[in-house]
Parts: structure tokens; sequence; C-alpha cells
């Protein structure tokens, strides 16, 4: 159903309060990540801190497909909320997020064969670590492979501009943070398993709160069985070139 949309309008207070809302955001994000950094250091020590950091890099090399996803999804959403019609704006994110579970079984394909191949043969890792180590990577490529499903549903929430949201999970996110480090300090298992194991599990609460905020509140965020082929081209070509330039910019900080 083409159901007519009401045209869209610009709020001026509403732009200042989101602009607002997100500086805010930044600034809270950067204030807790200086502090709980070091906290982290602290509670991991330093091997552990190391290690984490190798196995998370080897995720990484593969996250920066979110971006140009985000920023994709995002853009097609926007442009048909404009339109002004509900029913295509249903197509394009039903559309949306079928691709996205087709490129997180790619990337968690990757990450299982490279990935794997690259923390076991070209990384410099204590052969008593490597249990630990792996276990972290596998809780990074899960973390990820989630990450990429949801992005359909943060644009959705951009394209609303509800940056409340936002606003608000970061509260839950720093609160969840600092129990973690909480957590390293008294927990007596192996901390880089354990550190591994609740960012996982963060990961995944904060995922499913976005959905259920997103399911509840926005009627085009419920998945149906649509897929338009048009819409895939455009949002696969629009993809490509953003996928160049992230590329480029792995190379460069990864690779070197």
């Amino acid at each position: 159903r083409l159901t007519r949309l009401e045209a869209p309008r610009v709020d001026a207070r509403k732009v200042a309060k989101n602009t607002l809302v997100l500086y805010f955001r930044m600034l809270a994000v950067m204030f807790i990540g200086l502090f709980t950094s070091r906290v982290q250091l602290q509670a991991l020590g330093v091997e552990n801190f190391g290690l984490y950091g190798v196995a998370m890099a080897t995720v990484g090399m593969f996250a920066f497909v979110n971006g140009s996803l985000s920023m994709a999804s995002s853009r097609f959403l926007t442009v048909e909320m404009g339109k002004g019609t509900v029913g295509s704006v249903k197509r394009v994110f039903s559309t949306v997020l079928a691709a996205q579970f087709g490129v997180a079984c790619v990337v968690a394909l990757l990450l299982e064969t490279i990935g794997i191949y690259v923390l076991g043969t070209k990384l410099n890792i204590a052969p008593d670590r490597m249990f630990a180590v792996k276990w972290a990577f596998q809780c990074g490529v899960l973390s990820t492979v989630l990450g990429i499903t949801q992005v359909p549903y943060g644009a959705v929430i951009v394209a609303h501009e509800r940056m409340s949201a936002f606003a608000f999970m970061t509260f839950y996110d720093i609160t969840v943070k600092l129990l973690i480090v909480y957590l390293l300090f008294i927990t007596p298992f192996d901390r880089l398993v354990t550190y591994s194991t609740l960012f996982l599990l963060s990961s995944v609460t904060t995922i499913a709160i976005y959905r259920i905020y997103c399911i509840a509140n926005f009627s085009e965020a419920r998945y149906r069985r649509v897929f338009d082929k048009r819409i895939l081209k455009e949002v696969s070509g629009f993809v490509g070139w953003q996928f160049l330039s992230q590329i480029a910019f792995l190379a460069v900080m990864q690779m070197v």
C-alpha cells in the first residue's frame, strides 16, 4: 500500500535539539572513554589488554563494512520518506535488511577463514593464551555480524531524527561498560575471556533494545518478505563507491 505521508517539514528547534543531543553524546563518550580505558588496562593487565587489541584488530579489518552500509541505508530510507509513501519505505527497509543478512554471512565466512588464518599463523601469540584470544575473536565476530544486521534499524532512527534514542543508549552503554570493568576486578575466571564475553552480551542487549524500540515506534521497521532488485541495485552501486574509500583507508591504517 502506498499510503501518502505528510510533506516533510524543516523544524529549526528540532534540528538544534538534535545537534545539542549529539554533541552532548559525543562529549560523554569521549570523557568516559578516557576514564574507562585506563581502568580497563588496569583490570585486564598489559598482556590481556594487548591480546584483546590484537583479536579485535583482526575483526576490525572487516568492520569498515558497517560504515558504508549505514550511510547507504540512511540515505535511501530518508529519500523514500521524502517521497511520501509508507509502502515504498517498508519495501526499502525489508530489501536493505535482507541484503544486510547476506553481507553478514559473507563477512562471517571471511572472518572464520581469513581471520582465523591470520590469527593462527601470522600473529605472535603465546600458545598458552591462544584459546583466550580465539574466544575473544569469536565474540568479536558474532558482535560484528549482529552489528551489520542492526544497520537498517539505526538508519530508521536517523531518518526519523530520533536522536534522543542515541543519547539514552549512550547512558546505557556507559553504565554497562563501568559494570564490566568492575566485574573484571572480582571475577575468578580468565579476565580476557570474561571481558570478551561480557562485551558480547552488552552488544547483544544493546542491539535488542534498538530493535524493540524501532519495531514499537516505526511501522516500516518490521521485516516483510519483500525483495526489490531495483532497490538492491541502487544501494549496491552507492555502497560500492563507499567501499573503495573505506578499503583505501583500511590499507593505510591496518595493513601498513
